[in-house]
C-alpha cells in the first residue's frame, strides 16, 4: 500500500470546508485502496516544519485574511518545492470574498510575478473538491487512464458520484450549457407525455449526446487549464483561463484570438529561428502560445456551433506549423497525437496515418537516446497505427506493428510489471482480434489465453480496475471457442464473464448493462445450436428485456440490439413451432430494421432483407404464401441492389432468396417461375464457384430440381 500524505492549512474562519474536504478524502480512500493507494491528510500545525517536508502534497487555504500559521506553511512549502523536495505540489485556494486584509490582497496579487498563475479559485466546495481531484489525478496519474469522468451532470470516479457538476462556475454559470439542459428537461416532458412519439425520443436522445460531449469537454477543459496553472503564462492565456472558470466560455475564445495568438507564436518562432543559442524566454513564450492554441481548441469544443470542426482543424494546423523544429519534440509528438486523435474521433481519417508516423518517428529518435523515458510512448503510438491500419484492412502493417508494439510493452514489463502488465494484455487482445479475423485461430487463441492470465492476476490485486477486462477476453476467447466448434469450453467461458458482466452491472448499470445483454446472447446462440432450447429462449428474453430498456433512454445507439435479439428469438420460436410468436417478433424486427435504414440505408438495409427472408419462410410455412411471395420479392429487390455495388457479398444472398421464391412457386404449381429463378441462381453459384469455394453438391442439387421441374411442367 502507498500512503500519499497531503498537509492542509487553512485559517480556522474555513473549517468547514476542511470538514467536507476530509470527508471527500475518505470517500476517495474507499476507491483508491484496492489500487494500492491511500491519502493520509496531516493537519498538526504545532510541528507544520516537520510533518510539511513528509508530505508530497500540500494545500493552502484562504478566505478573507491570513491565519496565524498559514503565511510561514506557505513560505516553508514554496521553499522546499523550489528546492526539489517534499512537498512535490504545492496548491493554494482563494475562496471568493467581498472583502480581504489589505496583507492577503497583496500576496494574491503578487503571485503573477513572483510565484507564477498556480493558485484556485474556488466559491463553494464542491469548487473546491474539484479543484483537487483535477490536481490529484494530474499528479498521480501522469499519462494513465483518466481517473475523473462525468455522467449526467456529476463527476464521477468508477461510478461513485464526488461533485455536482452544476455547483461548478464552469458549467453553473455557463448559458450554453444551462440551456442545453432547460432543453433536456422540456424534451423529457414531451417523451413522458407521448411516449410513442419516435421523433420526441429521438430529439431526446440527440439532445443528451450533446449534453454528454459537453460535460466531457468541459471537464477536459479544467484538466487542462488544471496543468497550465502551475507553468508562467501569457496575461491573454491568464485571463482566458479566469473566463472559463466563471462560466464565460464564448469570452474565453474570444479572448483567445486566433489571429492574434498566430501572429505572436509566428514572431516568437521567427526570433527562434534568427539566433544560434534558443532564448529561454522566446521559448517560453512561444510554449505559452501552443497553450493558447489548445485551450482555444477547447472552446470550440465546449460550445460546438456550427463549423466548429474545421475551425479546430486550422487551429491544430497552425500550432503544428510554429510548433515544428522549435518547442521540446516530445511536446511536438504529443501535439501530433491530439491532433490524430482528434481527427479520429470526428471521422476525418485523411490525416490521422500521417500524424501517427510522425509522431512515431519523433518518439523513436527520442527513445534511442533515452529508451526509459520513451520506449512506452513508441509502443503506445504503433498501437495506435495498428488499429488504423486494421480498420483500414491494411492487415500486414498492422499485424507488424502489433508485434513490435508488444515486444517493447514485454521488455517494460520485466523490468516493471505493474506499470505495464496491462499494455501488455491490451496488446496481445488486438493481436488476437486481427489473427482471428485473418483465420489464423491458433495463434489467435494463445494470445487471447496469455492475456487472460495477465488479466486474472491484475483482477486479484484490483477487480475494479481489471475485472471487466478479464469478461471481455472471456468474452473473446468463447467467441472464438463457438467458432471452432469447442463448445463446452465456449460455454464454461461465456458464462464467466455473464458472470463477472452482472457483478459490475449491480454498481454500475449505465456502463455494463448492454455487456450482460451482449453475453446473454452469445450463450443463447451456443444453446440454440446445442438444443438447449429453454436455456437460450430464457437467455435471449433477459436480454431482450435489458435492450428494450436502454434503447428507451438510447434508441440509436440500442434499436438495432433490440432487432437483432428478437430476430434470434423468432428464429427459435418458429424451430419450436410457436409460429404466432416468431412472426410477432419478425414483424417487430422488421419495423425497427425499416426506421433505421429510413437513416442509414447502407448500415440496414441488409438487415431489412434477411428479415423479410426470415419471415417469407415463416410465412410460406404455415401457407400465407400470398405474404410470403410479397416479403421474398422485397427481399430480393434489395440485395439485388446491394449485389451490384458488393457482389462478394451479396450474390450468394440473391441466390439463396431466389430459390427460396423457386420453391414457394414450386409448391404453387407455377413451374416456369421457379425454373427461371432456379436458373438464375445456379448462373450466380456457377459465376461465384470461379472465385470462392462452392459445393459442387449444392450445385448438383439445383440442377436436379431444375430438371425435375422441368418434367412436372410437361405433364
Amino acid at each position: 500500500m502507498r500512503t500519499l500524505k497531503v498537509f492542509i492549512a487553512s485559517s480556522e474562519e474555513l473549517r468547514l470546508e476542511r470538514l467536507e474536504f476530509a470527508d471527500m478524502i475518505q470517500h476517495l480512500n474507499r476507491i483508491l485502496k484496492p489500487r494500492g493507494i491511500e491519502i493520509e491528510p496531516i493537519d498538526n500545525h504545532e510541528e507544520y516544519n516537520r510533518e510539511l517536508k513528509n508530505c508530497e502534497l500540500c494545500l493552502v487555504l484562504y478566505w478573507t485574511r491570513f491565519g496565524d500559521y498559514t503565511k510561514s506553511e506557505f513560505d516553508t512549502a514554496y521553499s522546499e518545492l523550489c528546492a526539489g523536495r517534499n512537498p512535490q505540489k504545492l496548491y493554494v485556494y482563494f475562496k471568493d470574498a467581498d472583502e480581504i486584509t489589505p496583507e492577503l490582497r497583496a500576496f494574491k496579487e503578487s503571485f503573477d510575478t513572483q510565484y507564477g498563475h498556480f493558485f484556485c479559485r474556488f466559491e463553494n466546495v464542491d469548487t473546491l473538491k474539484l479543484n483537487f481531484l483535477l490536481q490529484f489525478e494530474a499528479y498521480q496519474n501522469k499519462g494513465s487512464e483518466a481517473m475523473l469522468q462525468v455522467r449526467d451532470s456529476q463527476v464521477e470516479i468508477d461510478g461513485q458520484p464526488f461533485v455536482e457538476l452544476k455547483n461548478i462556475p464552469f458549467a453553473g454559470n455557463n448559458p450554453e450549457y444551462l440551456q442545453l439542459l432547460k432543453q433536456i428537461e422540456a424534451t423529457q416532458a414531451r417523451v413522458l407525455k407521448y411516449p410513442g412519439d419516435l421523433d420526441f425520443r429521438q430529439e431526446l436522445h440527440d439532445l443528451q449526446e450533446r449534453r454528454k460531449a459537453m460535460e466531457s469537454s468541459l471537464l477536459d477543459t479544467a484538466k487542462l487549464i488544471t496543468r497550465l496553472s502551475s507553468t508562467t503564462t501569457s496575461a491573454r492565456l491568464t485571463e482566458a483561463m479566469r473566463l472559463f472558470e466563471a462560466g464565460d466560455n464564448k469570452g474565453a475564445n474570444a479572448i483567445l484570438n486566433l489571429d492574434e495568438i498566430t501572429r505572436d507564436a509566428e514572431a516568437n518562432a521567427a526570433r527562434l529561428d534568427a539566433v544560434r543559442e534558443i532564448e529561454s524566454e522566446t521559448l517560453k513564450a512561444l510554449e505559452s502560445n501552443i497553450e493558447e492554441y489548445r485551450l482555444k481548441i477547447k472552446t470550440l469544443q465546449n460550445e460546438m456551433e456550427r463549423g466548429w470542426v474545421a475551425e479546430v482543424i486550422t487551429v491544430y494546423d497552425k500550432a503544428i506549423a510554429v510548433a515544428h523544429n522549435r518547442i521540446a519534440p516530445e511536446k511536438v509528438a504529443e501535439l501530433l497525437l491530439d491532433y490524430a486523435d482528434f481527427l479520429q474521433n470526428n471521422k476525418q481519417y485523411h490525416l490521422v496515418g500521417t500524424l501517427y508516423e510522425e509522431a512515431l518517428t519523433i518518439y523513436r529518435t527520442l527513445a534511442a537516446q533515452n529508451p526509459e523515458a520513451f520506449e512506452s510512448d513508441v509502443a503506445s503510438t504503433l498501437n495506435n497505427l495498428a488499429l488504423l491500419h486494421s480498420d483500414t484492412q491494411q492487415l500486414d502493417w498492422a499485424e507488424k506493428e502489433y508485434i513490435e508494439a508488444l515486444e517493447i510493452y514485454h521488455r517494460l514489463a520485466q523490468k516493471n510489471p505493474e506499470a505495464f502488465e496491462s499494455d501488455v494484455a491490451r496488446t496481445l487482445n488486438n493481436l488476437a482480434v486481427l489473427h482471428k479475423n485473418t483465420r489464423r485461430l491458433d495463434l489467435a487463441e494463445k494470445e487471447y489465453n496469455e492475456a487472460l492470465e495477465i488479466q486474472r492476476r491484475l483482477a486479484q490485486k484490483n477487480p475494479e480496475a481489471f475485472e471487466s477486462d478479464v469478461a471481455r477476453t472471456l468474452n473473446n476467447l468463447a467467441n472464438l471457442h463457438s467458432d471452432t466448434q469447442q463448445l463446452d469450453l465456449a460455454e464454461k467461458e461465456y458464462t464467466e464473464a455473464l458472470e463477472i458482466r452482472r457483478r459490475l452491472a449491480q454498481k454500475n448499470p449505465e456502463t455494463f448493462e448492454s455487456d450482460v445483454a451482449s453475453t446473454l446472447n452469445n450463450l443463447a446462440v451456443l444453446h440454440q445450436n446445442t438444443q438447449r432450447l429453454d436455456l437460450a429462449e430464457k437467455e435471449y428474453i433477459e436480454a431482450l428485456e435489458i435492450y428494450h430498456r436502454l434503447a428507451q433512454k438510447n434508441p440509436e445507439a440500442f434499436e438495432s440490439d433490440v432487432a437483432l435479439t428478437l430476430n434470434n428469438l423468432a428464429l427459435l420460436h418458429k424451430n419450436t413451432r410457436r409460429l404466432d410468436w416468431a412472426e410477432k417478433e419478425y414483424i417487430e424486427a422488421l419495423e425497427i430494421r425499416r426506421r433505421l435504414a429510413q437513416k442509414n440505408p447502407e448500415a440496414f438495409e441488409s438487415d431489412v432483407a434477411s428479415t423479410l427472408n426470415n419471415l417469407a419462410l415463416l410465412h410460406d410455412d404455415i401457407q400465407r404464401r400470398d405474404l410470403a411471395e410479397k416479403e421474398h420479392n422485397e427481399a430480393l429487390e434489395i440485395r439485388r441492389r446491394l449485389a451490384q455495388k458488393n457482389p462478394e457479398a451479396f450474390e450468394s444472398k440473391v441466390a439463396r432468396t431466389l430459390i427460396g421464391l423457386a420453391l414457394l412457386h414450386a409448391d404453387t404449381q407455377r413451374f416456369d417461375l421457379a425454373i427461371k429463378e432456379l436458373q438464375e441462381a445456379l448462373t450466380i453459384y456457377n459465376r461465384m464457384a470461379q472465385y470462392t469455394d462452392v459445393e459442387q453438391e449444392y450445385i448438383e442439387a439445383i440442377e436436379s430440381l431444375i430438371k425435375e421441374l422441368q418434367e412436372q411442367s410437361t405433364e
